[in-house]
C-alpha cells in the first residue's frame, strides 16, 4: 500500500509559479505517496512579465494557467484550480469574498495538511503576504459551524533569515516595485523554527520550475531568481507549523503524527 494512500494535501499558492520554488519537493514526496495533492492559485499571474513572449504578444493568464497545469502533471498532483483573484491586487479584494472562496475549497477538498507560503510571503511580495493572512482566517473560519473540518496541519514553506532578500533587492528597484514592501523586509526564520526538511529529487524540481518558461529570464530554471538561490531552493526545502498538530521530532514528511 502507498505510504499516504488516503491522505490529502492543498497547496494554496498566489501565482502560477510559486508552488515550484517554495515547496515542489514537498508536494513530489506527497503525490509519490500515494497522496492526493491539490493546487489551488488566487490569481492566473497575469500582471506578470512574459519573458518568453513572442509576436504576437500572448494572453499571459492563459499561458501560465497552462504552465501551471504542466507543473502539475509533473507533480503528480490533480489539475490546477483558480480563485480567480486579480493578480496584484489581493490587498484591496473583497477579503469577506476571498476568504469565503477559500472556506469553500478546504470544505470541499477537506485536505489533511494546507501549505502555504509564510507571513513574509518569501521575498516580501504583497500578494504573497495578503494570501498569507486569507489562508489563516479562512481555515479558522472552515473549522467552525456545521459542516467544520477536523484539525488541519497548516504548514508554511519557510526560508533562511535574509534569504530572499537579494530577490526583494531586484524587484524593488524594477518597474514591479509597487509589488514588493518599500522598505527591506523581516525576511526567513531561524533554522530553530523548522519543523519539516525536505530533501527535493533535484531534476523532478527543475522541471517543475522549468514548467513556467514565461516567468525564466533566459529560459532556464536557475534565472528564476538571483545567482545562487536557485541551488539552494534545489537542495533543501524548509517547513514551520503555522497553525494545528504539531509535527512530531524528527519528521521526515508532512503527514507525520496524524490520525
Amino acid at each position: 500500500m502507498p505510504q499516504f494512500q488516503g491522505r490529502s494535501l492543498l497547496a494554496l499558492i498566489p501565482h502560477p509559479d510559486d508552488e515550484s520554488y517554495s515547496m515542489a519537493g514537498l508536494l513530489d514526496l506527497a503525490a509519490g505517496g500515494g497522496a492526493r495533492v491539490h493546487l489551488v492559485c488566487a490569481t492566473r499571474g497575469e500582471q506578470g512579465v512574459d519573458w518568453a513572449a513572442g509576436d504576437p504578444p500572448r494572453h499571459l493568464a492563459s499561458v501560465r494557467s497552462e504552465e501551471l497545469a504542466r507543473s502539475c502533471l509533473a507533480l503528480g498532483a490533480e489539475p490546477p484550480r483558480f480563485l480567480d483573484l486579480r493578480d496584484g491586487e489581493l490587498a484591496v479584494a473583497s477579503r469577506g469574498l476571498a476568504i469565503a472562496a477559500i472556506v469553500d475549497v478546504l470544505r470541499d477538498l477537506r485536505p489533511d495538511v494546507l501549505v502555504t507560503l509564510g507571513p513574509d510571503g518569501a521575498y516580501g511580495h504583497a500578494d504573497h503576504i495578503v494570501l498569507w493572512e486569507l489562508a489563516r482566517l479562512a481555515l479558522a473560519a472552515a473549522q467552525t459551524g456545521e459542516a467544520a473540518l477536523p484539525d488541519v496541519r497548516h504548514l508554511s514553506a519557510a526560508f533562511p533569515a535574509g534569504f530572499f532578500l537579494p530577490q526583494w533587492q531586484r524587484m524593488s528597484a524594477e518597474p514591479d516595485g509597487a509589488l514588493v514592501n518599500h522598505s527591506p523586509p523581516s525576511l526567513g526564520v531561524a533554522a530553530s523554527d523548522v519543523a519539516l526538511r525536505v530533501r527535493p529529487a533535484r531534476e523532478r524540481k527543475r522541471e517543475v520550475i522549468g514548467a513556467h518558461r514565461s516567468q525564466l529570464p533566459d529560459g532556464t530554471p536557475e534565472s528564476l531568481f538571483p545567482d545562487g538561490l536557485v541551488e539552494a531552493l534545489l537542495t533543501e526545502e524548509w517547513f514551520a507549523v503555522a497553525s494545528g498538530p504539531a509535527l512530531p521530532e524528527g519528521a521526515q514528511e508532512p503527514f507525520a503524527g496524524l490520525a
